[in-house]
């Protein structure tokens, strides 16, 4: 069912595709001749418009020329009247000839001679009765009495007949003469007018108000119906033509209305739509079979095209999913249309293309190109996830670390440092079991993958391990030692998959590092949970800082003898709501690693100062205030600015702060250190190397950077006055400093036999619970007290 629904839809697409150039032409013929078609619509619509318009316009006139004819004979009777003198006229011999000529013309039921003021002087015919009527009352005399012309009154009904007529007026010097039509000459003539043109529908004929006079519906007549285009011809305007379409009595119609000259009446002609443009729809119609007809028949060209070259595409489409799926060996016939001949041939040149490059590929991607090992790559999506789907499968994963390899680099450079890699790769695979997979994750991390069986036990790799690292490696015509921390963890016990093997390995191979590195742990959930804990850390120490959650402790420095103070060294302290006192040998690399610590020592620097100068301004002394700087922070270009800013903030003298540097900043940044050392002390700053003998610097360092402080590191001074080694080496370190005219101060001194000792040897001062723990600020006040500053001393230490 798939496949069929893929073939389906590779024909409608391939259907596209091919007819796409035709699709294009079809479509430019298409909307040309949708744009003739509208063409001739507009076309069409203006001449039938303006023939229906003429035609309105020409029966309008028409019916002006039949209105005038009454007209014409009240005119001639006012010619007779002028002649007679009105007033003494013989209406009897005037009377006589209008009864010929209305005989002839049978236009007027009656014509009445009206006096100015609205009575009646006589009739023709003769109706007694109506002598000496007035008509000052009514509608027609009002208005005729101010116009001029000849004014036609509205539809009434006859004193005479009783049936619908008409009044036509006109105005004589002393008189007015008034006909009352018969309706029934209009009609005859409207009626006459349609029977010669039957494609008209309907002819109507209103008054000034919109009343009908004619229709071809007789009841709009008699019921006196007011025409619902009234509105649209404007009825209060005599001189206002339309045409257009528009929709009256349930329907679409041409409608053209004129007007009739002199008598405020309008004529319309109204013509169904369908009527109207008959010729035009038709051609309309043709246009859209033929449109139609052709669409038809190209979508079967077109569908019948489709099919027939889509089969052909079914098959390089299934050849192509083979080739995605890595099946090689499906290679299509050549086709025998031309069309696809080509096409197969560059598919089969392409598919030997891929797999070359792919063969070419799969070794960049899996294989390190320093070491030949297979990489990182390789282990996640080859050789772990193949040995996971073995049933019963055991195996550990090793992660090594080389030790200080960055060390390593910088003393005898890079090409040679991968010279190094190289010959550890080599002698890993000469001497580890054949079965053991050596791989190289990246930069100095290797890793190896170890099947456990009677002959792999985890002693006989840790033995070969040692081998390797035991002998010295030859580079650059010196040889050099290595060392390895590697973590381990087992499957499926520490990890059923991957990413978990990886991880506990990872971690198992940081905790050999952080015990003294050169050394195997194997993996346990304790471990697990100091990362945790790691992770817990350093999202709090990022708020620390804002929630104000650090304080600072000072602990005392004393002369030797214990009789006088030199100044304090500034301690840092974190008390988390959560995690409760968390010691600075667990924050503090974190803050390195979070770029956070640059923020931390300036606000270590700026509160220290702060304490330092409230001190020494009460006491009216010079204690030294000692800061522990990172090398990250005593490097940056940036450093000296920020001390000048905390001496003008804080108001305190530059000679009262020492910065405490351990002897790790100066490996491979001499010239950087010497700059930044010579800088600040300029400006009165004293410097101090921290933690003398734990780092890997060379005593020459010591002449090299002018330093005014050395503090010997705890491990040397506990027991000292119990190991003989000891103080040989405290004894060494105390004389050079003293010839080099560096002040020495010990750390961690406990007991009185470790300060007698030191005393001895020359050390200037001591620091340590002998004395004094870490104390808060407002405890120094009353220690300060107990102590006599000697003016002399004080001169010294500056």
């Amino acid at each position: 069912m798939a496949t069929v629904t893929r073939r389906k839809k590779t024909q409608t697409i391939f259907s596209g595709m091919v007819s796409g150039q035709f699709t294009a032409i079809f479509s430019a013929v298409i909307v040309a001749l949708i744009i003739s078609s509208l063409f001739y619509v507009n076309y069409t619509y203006q001449e039938v418009s303006r023939e229906y318009s003429r035609m309105s316009e020409n029966f309008a006139m028409r019916l002006q020329d039949q209105l005038e004819k009454p007209v014409q004979l009240l005119r001639m009777l006012d010619s007779a009247l002028i002649l007679e003198n009105a007033d003494q006229a013989d209406y009897a011999k005037i009377g006589a000839m209008m009864d010929r000529i209305n005989q002839t013309n049978r236009f007027f039921e009656n014509i009445e001679v009206i006096d100015l003021d609205g009575e009646i002087l006589s009739t023709f015919p003769q109706y007694d009765y109506l002598v000496r009527f007035d008509r000052s009352g009514e509608d027609f005399f009002r208005k005729s009495a101010r116009w001029t012309t000849t004014h036609w009154s509205d539809l009434e009904v006859s004193e005479i007949t009783q049936h619908p007529s008409l009044r036509v007026t006109i105005r004589s010097k002393n008189v007015m003469l008034s006909g009352t039509l018969k309706v029934d000459f209009i009609d005859e003539y409207c009626e006459t007018f349609l029977a010669e043109n039957e494609n008209l529908g309907n002819i109507e004929l209103m008054d000034r108000y919109g009343v009908y006079l004619f229709s071809t519906d007789p009841r709009k007549v008699e019921e006196h119906r007011v025409d619902s285009l009234f509105s649209l011809i404007d009825g209060g305007r005599d001189d206002h033509e339309f045409t257009g379409i528009t929709y009256l009595d349930d329907q679409w119609q041409l409608v053209s209305s004129a007007h009739v000259v002199g008598s405020g009446w309008h004529i319309t002609i109204k013509t169904p739509v369908v009527n109207a443009f008959r010729d035009a729809l038709l051609i309309l119609g043709g246009f859209s079979f033929f449109i139609l007809l052709t669409i038809v028949v190209f979508g079967i060209i077109a569908r019948n095209n489709a099919f027939i070259f889509s089969n052909h595409v079914n098959v390089l489409i299934g050849h192509t999913r083979s080739v995605s799926e890595g099946n090689y060996a499906s290679v299509p016939e050549i086709s025998k249309y031309s069309e696809f001949q080509e096409l197969t041939r560059n598919f089969n040149r392409m598919l030997e293309s891929i797999q070359t490059r792919d063969s070419q590929l799969q070794t960049i991607a899996f294989q390190d190109e320093l070491t030949s090992l297979y990489n990182r790559n390789y282990l996640f999506s080859r050789l772990i996830p193949g040995l996971i789907a073995q049933p019963e499968a055991k195996f550990a994963l090793m992660i090594i670390d080389i030790d200080n390899f960055n060390i390593i680099n910088d003393t005898i450079g890079h090409e040679a440092g991968d010279g190094l890699l190289a010959s550890i790769s080599r002698r890993m695979v000469e001497y580890l079991p054949s079965d053991v997979h050596v791989l190289r994750l990246g930069g100095d991390e290797f890793a190896l993958v170890v099947p456990l069986t009677e002959e792999n036990t985890m002693d006989r790799i840790k033995s070969t391990l040692n081998r390797i690292q035991g002998t010295p490696f030859s580079c650059n015509l010196r040889d050099i030692f290595i060392t390895m921390s590697i973590g381990v963890s087992y499957y499926p016990e520490q990890g059923d998959n991957l990413y978990t093997l990886m991880k506990n390995a990872d971690i198992a191979m940081h905790h050999a590092k952080r015990n003294g590195r050169g050394n195997v742990k194997i993996f346990d959930q304790l471990m697990s949970e100091g990362v945790d804990r790691k992770l817990h850390v350093e999202q709090y120490l990022r708020t620390a800082l804002e929630n104000q959650e650090f304080h600072l402790v000072y602990q005392p420095q004393y002369a030797i003898d214990g009789k006088s103070l030199r100044g304090f060294e500034a301690l840092l302290r974190w008390t988390h709501p959560v995690l409760g006192n968390v010691g600075p040998a667990e924050f503090i690399p974190l803050a390195e690693d979070a770029q956070l610590i640059v923020y931390i020592e300036a606000w270590v620097l700026n509160e220290a100062s702060r304490a330092i100068k409230d001190i020494n301004t009460m006491w009216k002394s010079n204690f030294i205030m000692a800061v522990n700087i990172s090398p990250v922070e005593f490097l940056d270009l940036k450093f000296l600015h920020i001390v000048k800013e905390v001496c003008a903030t804080t108001g305190f003298r530059p000679e009262w702060l020492e910065l405490e540097i351990t002897e790790n900043v100066p490996m491979g940044m001499h010239d950087s250190v010497l700059a930044q050392i010579h800088s600040l002390k300029d400006i009165g700053v004293k410097i101090s190397m921290d933690d003398f003998g734990t780092g890997y610097s060379s005593l020459s360092y010591l002449s090299r950077f002018p330093i005014d402080l050395l503090k010997i590191d705890r491990s040397f001074i506990s027991g000292v006055d119990q190991s003989s080694e000891k103080q040989a080496m405290v004894k060494t370190i105390i004389a050079l400093v003293n010839q080099l005219g560096i002040q020495s101060l010990a750390e961690g001194v406990e007991t009185e036999g470790e300060r007698s000792v030191l005393a001895a040897m020359s050390c200037d001062f001591v620091q340590g619970y002998l004395y004094s723990r870490p104390l808060e600020l407002e405890k120094i006040l009353p220690l300060i007290r107990t102590f006599k500053q000697n003016d002399d001393y004080s001169k010294e230490i500056l």
